[in-house]
């Protein structure tokens, strides 16, 4: 067996969430994966469905995928997490989170800020069939009196591949 030269995944060094979207699962429709799955094109969305842009907190947003290996096939945890103002536009914002994580599930886009757009919670063998979903939420009042309270967000998957990068 060869091993082949490993080469950057994510090309510059630079980390940290810049922008995030969201649509219910149920409003996508696959898009067209290249070969090795590592990157595709930009899914089409269906009649009555937009991408909603997620308002956090600056410098709280952060998305991590964890590969583990059972029976020698890959498994990947995805996990988003983001930090949002305790205000009503937020309540709502995490209520309907949670409804469509009871149904269809949600699949994101990650731009980095190196503007690299990683497409969360859709694969080619899967489609839609492992979206992310809401696991935890909490409240804070943080620690100090001038502090405002903030609501921190919690969504998870695990699919049979990391996130694409999305072709621009």
């Amino acid at each position: 067996m060869a091993i082949e030269t490993l080469y950057p995944a994510c090309g510059s060094l630079v980390g940290g969430v810049a922008a995030l979207k969201m649509i219910d699962a149920e409003r996508l429709a696959l898009p067209s994966f290249e070969e090795d799955a590592r990157s595709c094109s930009m899914p089409e969305v269906s009649d009555g469905g937009e991408w909603a842009t997620v308002a956090f907190v600056d410098g709280s947003c952060s998305y991590t995928q964890k590969v583990s290996y059972r029976s020698q096939l890959p498994e990947v945890r995805h996990t988003l997490r983001f930090t949002l103002p305790d205000n009503e536009p937020s309540q709502r914002f995490v209520a309907q989170l949670e409804e469509a994580s009871r149904n269809t599930g949600i699949v994101a886009i990650v731009t980095l800020q190196n503007q690299r757009q990683l497409l969360v919670a859709l694969s080619p063998a899967l489609g839609t069939e492992q979206p992310l979903r809401l696991v935890e939420t909490t409240i804070s009042t943080n620690t100090k009196r001038e502090d405002r309270r903030t609501i921190e967000v919690q969504l998870e998957c695990c699919t049979e591949c990391c996130a694409a990068t999305i072709n621009i």
